[in-house]
Formats: C-alpha cells, sequence, structure tokens
C-alpha cells in the first residue's frame, strides 16, 4: 500500500493537549473541594436533638417583687452636692477675634481657606473645594503691592450654615478663616 507523504495528517500541538490535561485537572480538584465542602457542611450540622425544645412560657416573677422597685439611683445625690465655679472674666466684654464674632444677616460672612501668589494654586484648591460641594470662589486682591490670588468658600447669612462648612472643610484638613464678604 502506498503512502502520500506530501499530504502530513495534522496533530495538535503538545501545548494544546497539555493545556487540556491542565484543566481536566484543576475542574477534577475544583470539583473535590467542592463535594468536600459539602460534606463539611453535612458532617457539622447541628443535629435536631441539640436544639433546645421550648414549648412553655417562661414563668412569672412573684408578685412581692413587682411592686417594689430594687433599682438605686445614686447620681441624684452625687449631682446635688457637687459644686461647680462660676469664673465671671474670662472674656472681657469687648475682647472678640475674628472666629467667635456674631453673625449679621445684613453682612454676610466668608471662610477664607488659602491664598496664593500663583493663580494655578488657587484654582487648584477652587476645584477641589467644588469637589467637596462648596460654593468656592477665587478674588484678586492686591496687599502692599503685590497681587494674591484669595479663595473662599461662602457667603453664609447663617451661623449654622458656617459651622457645617467648617465641619466639612475640617474633615478635608482645610483650614479656614471666618471673614465679612467684603474685607481686604
Amino acid at each position: 500500500m502506498a503512502h502520500d507523504f506530501a499530504k502530513h495528517k495534522k496533530t495538535p500541538p503538545p501545548s494544546s493537549l497539555d493545556s487540556r490535561r491542565w484543566l481536566g485537572f484543576w475542574t477534577g480538584t475544583a470539583t473535590g473541594a467542592f463535594v468536600m465542602f459539602l460534606a463539611m457542611l453535612w458532617y457539622f450540622a447541628p443535629s435536631p436533638t441539640q436544639v433546645p425544645d421550648v414549648t412553655e412560657a417562661p414563668a412569672a416573677l412573684p408578685e412581692e417583687n413587682q411592686d417594689k422597685d430594687t433599682t438605686q439611683w445614686d447620681f441624684y445625690d452625687l449631682f446635688l452636692g457637687a459644686v461647680v465655679p462660676i469664673v465671671e472674666g474670662y472674656k472681657k466684654a469687648g475682647d472678640a477675634d475674628a472666629n467667635s464674632k456674631t453673625i449679621d444677616a445684613d453682612h454676610p460672612w466668608v471662610l477664607q481657606v488659602g491664598s496664593f501668589k500663583d493663580p494655578k494654586d488657587a484654582d487648584t484648591l477652587r476645584a477641589e473645594l467644588i469637589l467637596l460641594g462648596m460654593d468656592a470662589t477665587t478674588e484678586r486682591i492686591k496687599v502692599n503691592d503685590e497681587k494674591w490670588n484669595r479663595v473662599v468658600v461662602g457667603p453664609f447669612d447663617s451661623t449654622q450654615t458656617i459651622n457645617l462648612a467648617r465641619r466639612k472643610l475640617a474633615d478635608a484638613h482645610i483650614k479656614s478663616i471666618l471673614k465679612p464678604e467684603n474685607s481686604e
């Protein structure tokens, strides 16, 4: 019988045969691990005898204990005997810093969060504040014949909104200074 050597039989390359073997190996390993997991769950499942049978309601306390209040409230006596010294004059009436001024609805306030010579730095901080959900703007000011770019948040018309904004800035590790809106 003649054999045609010009036509070769196509045999799969050894790498694809090896990959099939590895696929079979890992499939068998995963299946075995899953079966062992199910067997372990079945083995460690609580038996019905371990579950307590609760058919009765718990017994109530005897009536003699229900009328008697056994709770002691000692802290009332402690607070009555405590003395809290009142110190007047920590601050004089005229002393106030910019962060403790009262808010007037006629004059809005802003929080200054930065001042930069380079406008790019000011815009970077402003973008970060906008991503925090705050109303931030930049102002160009002139101080001692130098141009500065001030980044402010606001204006605010109530103490509550200022405190919320300061809390959000503090959480983002950004310091702020309370100022009237149109101050230099």
